[in-house]
């Protein structure tokens, strides 16, 4: 009985891989499957490649918007450059020449003032000659 059971169990052991072997109708429904499910993997694929295309430009004119933002921030930076120069730099260009007006005008008094010294001490010297001479009676 040992005998009969082993061998049956044998046979139907060697006779599973034949009941589980595919028939043509279950190849054809697996080929149905895989296509219809590539297929819609194709339409997907096809709809990523436009949005990615779509995506490009957009970026193309994010990146030439960017561009132009940084140029009109970094002339706006230049205009506020120049205006800060001119508000520094005017009042130092007045004072300059508000010190050189100065500085010429204190030179002409001095100039006048060392020409009429000069004649005071003239004065001065033509008086002290005149009392030695004494034409001047003094004091």
């Amino acid at each position: 009985m040992k005998t009969i059971g082993l061998c049956t169990l044998l046979i139907t052991l060697i006779a599973l891989p034949a009941i589980g072997d595919l028939t043509d109708t279950d190849l054809d429904r697996i080929r149905i499957l895989i296509t219809e499910a590539t297929e819609d993997i194709r339409t997907d694929v096809a709809a990523l490649k436009t949005d990615v295309a779509v995506l490009k430009i957009e970026g193309a004119t994010v990146k030439t918007e960017i561009r132009d933002l940084k140029e009109s921030i970094k002339s706006g930076f230049d205009r506020q450059n120049n205006i800060i120069i001119a508000c520094i730099g005017l009042p130092f260009v007045i004072l300059a020449i508000i010190v050189t007006v100065w500085s010429i005008l204190a030179n002409k008094r001095n100039t006048q003032n060392e020409a009429q010294q000069k004649q005071i001490e003239a004065l001065i010297q033509e008086v002290e000659t005149l009392r030695k001479q004494q034409i001047i009676p003094g004091r």
